[in-house]
């Protein structure tokens, strides 16, 4: 992986991506809500299977992965996954 995707996978895989939840906690942010669609926090949990804003990208993205596109221990870990992790994160351009 370029150096980019393996801070970034590494930060998904810690919970300490740049998303609000972190960035609250380490007060960067005013808010721990999704700034997608403000119902939840934004976790990574959150962001990558259930964020509705997202819900386009998801389908398009991680559904050919059939169920394992809704494990994100499997988005976050195999080659397959991860490959199409990336290919969501790009196309949501939240991260």
């Amino acid at each position: 992986l370029p150096r980019r995707n393996t801070a970034l996978l590494i930060q998904l895989r810690t919970g300490h991506a740049p998303l609000n939840h972190h960035l609250h906690t380490i007060g960067r942010a005013d808010t721990q809500r999704c700034s997608g669609c403000g119902a939840a926090k934004e976790t990574v949990l959150h962001f990558v299977l259930q964020c509705a804003k997202f819900s386009l990208h998801r389908r398009v993205f991680l559904g050919p992965l059939g169920r394992n596109g809704h494990r994100l221990d499997y988005l976050l870990s195999t080659p397959e996954g991860t490959s199409q992790l990336f290919k969501f994160i790009n196309a949501t351009k939240r991260l």
